[in-house]
């Protein structure tokens, strides 16, 4: 949606016509948001879900936080997307210059990507829509209203994770293109330079989605414990009420695969940048061997010289450089040195990889557990006071 501010690529009335589109959807969606937060503020939710136990101010207190942390989530990205949207785009086309996408190999596995933007859009419909039918006696017309909410509010809150998707996909074709041109380069002070240029950008990209990805981390993990304190809550009553179970499950599923997709853009291209420096020390390991290499055979053979340069010459039409100098070596090595640069960053504070994933797991659980040995230990202090009155 940043596109409306790229005066150059849309015309005036296919502007003013996104702007209208845009602050349709937004009108709709802040209408579901209000009466969100006129739920959570009543105490609707916990006095429905969690009626006559000893949780139930807690469980409030925590649905209330997880209404706000959604706000939080869908103003930030908002807001990001009106104002940084536009310097966001101009970055990506820097970086897709001269990429042609539909002649990529891969091609098919980009494209997957839309159905797992397209999943957890379907994810928070389901969540927005049976929680609030819940609320509303299973009324279909509020169930249908809320499920285009979600949408709404899945479309804000994918938008940060689709641009880290785009920006690695567009990197790794670009190393792609590197790694072919690799042989064949003249000098290897330019591929230093472009090297340092698609580094520069991706920097540039933390920078502009750093508020909106710390604030979605934070929240998120706010929120996926308020869902595991909820499902706890409903499992261990006497009737499970599964139709209650699936709109936290669906919350759950969609902020960590969310979450998951943006750590696996940027570990993809951490990886493939890892290729790209093992195929330039092979590069710098053959360019050394080879000089040597025919320097000694050419003073032990002297009348040889012709075809040992007529070797060299073959070696080079076959792409490979047997001299390298001092120079371009210290251009490769310093190719090799930017390899944990190839990262999506958070304000700097830690990056967007597996082991952040994990250590993001471990911390939702032990807030859950937390949370539920707190549930508990009320409940047990509730009976053991219900025994002495009596």
């Amino acid at each position: 949606m940043g596109e409306y501010f790229y005066q150059y690529k849309l015309k005036k009335f296919q502007k003013y016509l996104i702007i209208l589109f845009a602050l349709i959807m937004e009108l709709l969606y802040g209408i579901f948001a209000f009466w969100f937060f006129y739920l959570s503020i009543k105490s609707v939710i916990a006095d429905l879900l969690f009626s006559e136990t000893a949780v139930h101010n807690t469980m409030d207190y925590l649905f209330r936080i997880f209404h706000l942390c959604i706000f939080l989530t869908a103003t930030f990205n908002k807001f990001t997307n009106l104002f940084r949207g536009h310097h966001i785009i101009i970055i990506l086309n820097n970086i897709s210059s001269n990429i042609n996408l539909s002649n990529s190999h891969r091609i098919f596995h980009y494209r997957l990507i839309y159905l797992v933007i397209i999943f957890i859009m379907i994810l928070n419909a389901i969540s927005f829509g049976l929680f609030q039918s819940i609320v509303e006696n299973y009324s279909r017309q509020f169930m249908f209203g809320f499920g285009i909410a979600g949408i709404i509010y899945a479309n804000n809150a994918v938008w940060v994770t689709a641009i880290h998707i785009y920006t690695a996909i567009l990197v790794n074709e670009r190393i792609q293109i590197y790694k072919e041109q690799l042989p064949k380069f003249s000098n290897y002070g330019i591929l230093l330079q472009e090297m340092i240029r698609l580094s520069d950008n991706i920097r540039q990209i933390n920078r502009l989605l750093s508020a909106a990805m710390l604030t979605k981390t934070l929240t998120n993990v706010l929120m996926m414990a308020t869902c595991i304190c909820t499902l706890d809550h409903q499992l261990n009553t006497a009737k499970i009420d599964w139709s209650s179970m699936i709109s936290p499950m669906a919350d759950l599923f969609a902020m960590f695969i969310d979450l998951l997709v943006s750590c696996m853009a940027s570990q993809w291209m951490h990886k493939e940048m890892g290729d790209f420096v093992c195929t330039i020390q092979e590069r710098i390991a053959l360019a050394s061997i080879h000089p040597i290499h025919y320097k000694n055979y050419q003073k032990s053979y002297p009348e040889k010289k012709q075809s040992i340069n007529s070797d060299q010459n073959n070696m080079i039409m076959n792409g490979l450089r047997p001299i390298v100098n001092d120079g371009e070596y210290h251009c490769l090595e310093q190719i090799c040195m930017m390899h944990d640069s190839f990262y999506f960053t958070v304000m700097d504070m830690f990056d967007l990889k597996n082991s952040f994933m994990l250590s993001l797991a471990s911390y939702v659980l032990s807030n859950a557990i937390l949370l539920i040995q707190t549930k508990d230990s009320s409940i047990n202090i509730l009976n053991n006071s219900n025994s002495l009155i009596i």
